[in-house]
């Protein structure tokens, strides 16, 4: 179930929502998607697509924040369709961090894939260093990790 957000102009939405483009052959596609999820606005889920660029960073800087004021204090941000991010990226998703702990919230990023989580373990040592932002890493097991985690709980 989607969550009613918050838009620029004071209307809600639910679903997705496409930052910056480039070209793809002759058509343009967008380069970054956010699908929003969750029923309850101080709980959502973000699931993000494409590359977390420069120019799509400061369009999904303010919707977060938008989403912020609007009450959000937990956010999860799911990354499994995320390519990639540079460091405007990782600045924005410091500054999200930033602003959840001023609030007293808590940022979640899920489901990264290596060359994300390579970016972020280089850069984005804020989100990495503090008990109110956790990242976590793919959530598809390994070879063998799925035997070793039956075993553990078992």
């Amino acid at each position: 179930m989607a969550t009613d957000l918050p838009h620029s102009n004071g209307s809600h939405s639910n679903g997705s929502h496409s930052f910056g483009s480039h070209s793809h052959g002759d058509a343009e596609r967008p380069s970054f998607t956010l699908r929003v999820g969750g029923s309850d606005p101080e709980r959502v889920i973000f699931f993000l697509g494409g590359d977390l660029l420069g120019p799509s960073c400061l369009p999904f800087a303010h919707f977060t924040e938008r989403c912020i004021d609007a009450g959000t204090r937990r956010l999860r941000l799911d990354l499994t369709r995320l390519q990639s991010l540079d460091l405007d990226g990782v600045d924005t998703l410091v500054a999200i961090h930033q602003r959840l702990s001023a609030e007293g919230g808590r940022l979640l990023l899920t489901n990264a894939n290596p060359e994300v989580m390579s970016v972020l373990r280089l850069f984005g040592r804020p989100l990495l260093a503090t008990e109110t932002s956790a990242v976590f890493a793919p959530a598809v097991p390994r070879r063998g990790e799925r035997r070793a985690r039956r075993r553990l709980a078992g």
